[in-house]
């Protein structure tokens, strides 16, 4: 199912979209970032809490 999707859409997988940013904007209309949201806004608000998991005993 993903798959046909996906179908003549172009998936780039192991890339660092914030360090090609300009380059990938360029290339489509529209850009799926499934990376951490804090990341994408450059941590101007710190880093965020619910990326961290915290086991205490």
């Amino acid at each position: 199912m993903v798959e046909n999707m996906l179908d003549g859409v172009e998936v780039r997988l192991g890339v660092d979209y914030l360090e090609h940013k300009t380059e990938l904007d360029k290339l489509a209309e529209t850009v799926v970032y499934t990376g951490p949201i804090d990341a994408y806004f450059g941590y101007k608000l710190g880093y965020l809490e619910y990326r961290s998991v915290r086991f205490e005993t």
